[in-house]
């Protein structure tokens, strides 16, 4: 699933891409599951119109319009897009065509079709209706502190909330976890001293790095876990074999030695 800086890397290319230039058809295959506003309103909205900047909260991508809406992508599973102006260099699946001057086209793609377009007002009135916070790298320490201190629900289930603070996903969780060295079921109000401004450093640090690296996890830093972070990886410190376990009903990824439950978990210092 593209994460947070995933879309980062697709925002940037859409940006320098896919503005300024006026839409006139939108084509789509399947769009029932993928448009549900419907693709009649997607072109009311759309077309004559051009996309003058674009932004983004968490795992949302928005296209802002030259007379006010904004056209919400978010990508499921297995979303991307492409620009491009020969029809054979369309992606494979893709589901949502966007038809703009001089031949181009900007194409969503979505193997299992969980991809999203919806048009909203602003992105303000989307944020309020879905319940999603600030942008993961916009919430400053002492809102991050508060969205978690005291909460007697596991950790790594707020984190993965988004009405506080969104776009942290599955591996950003774990990593976290990781590299502050908690349990990977430790509860918010068991977190020992030090941990809250060790969690928010950590969380800037695994999203500025992997924009940085382009969310290429080949490029990451050796001392992240994400490279590892499969069946029978080892821990980048200790090389103790990692353990995947269910918390909250997610697929969570950990090291049992560096990573303790109970009482001997600590804060990486």
């Amino acid at each position: 699933m593209p994460e947070l800086p995933e879309v980062e890397m697709i925002r940037r290319y859409a940006e320098g891409t896919a503005l300024r230039q006026p839409i006139h058809e939108v084509t789509a295959v399947h769009e029932g599951r993928m448009i549900p506003g419907g693709l009649a309103r997607l072109r009311e909205t759309l077309l004559g119109h051009q996309f003058t900047h674009t932004s983004r909260v968490g795992k949302f991508l928005f296209f802002h319009l030259d007379h006010g809406p904004v056209l919400m992508l978010h990508f499921g599973l297995t979303g991307d897009l492409r620009y491009h102006h020969d029809p054979a260099d369309a992606p494979r699946f893709a589901r949502v065509t966007l038809h703009m001057g001089q031949g181009a086209r900007l194409s969503i793609a979505s193997q299992r079709k969980f991809s999203r377009l919806e048009v909203a007002p602003d992105v303000t009135s989307f944020r309020a209706r879905r319940k999603l916070g600030v942008d993961a790298l916009e919430i400053s320490e002492a809102a991050f502190a508060q969205a978690i201190q005291g909460r007697k629900a596991p950790l790594k289930a707020v984190l993965l909330e988004q009405k506080h603070f969104a776009g942290v996903g599955n591996w950003i969780a774990d990593e976290m976890l990781y590299q502050t060295r908690l349990a990977p079921d430790i509860c918010c109000h068991e977190l020992p001293d030090g941990a809250l401004p060790a969690l928010y450093q950590s969380l800037r640090e695994i999203l500025l790095t992997a924009i940085d690296r382009e969310a290429r996890y080949e490029a990451f830093p050796a001392h992240f876990m994400v490279q590892q972070r499969w069946e029978k990886g080892h821990c980048p410190r200790c090389q103790t074999q990692l353990v995947r376990i269910v918390v909250g009903g997610r697929g969570t990824y950990f090291c049992p030695r560096c990573q303790p439950s109970g009482a001997e978990s600590s804060v990486l210092a």
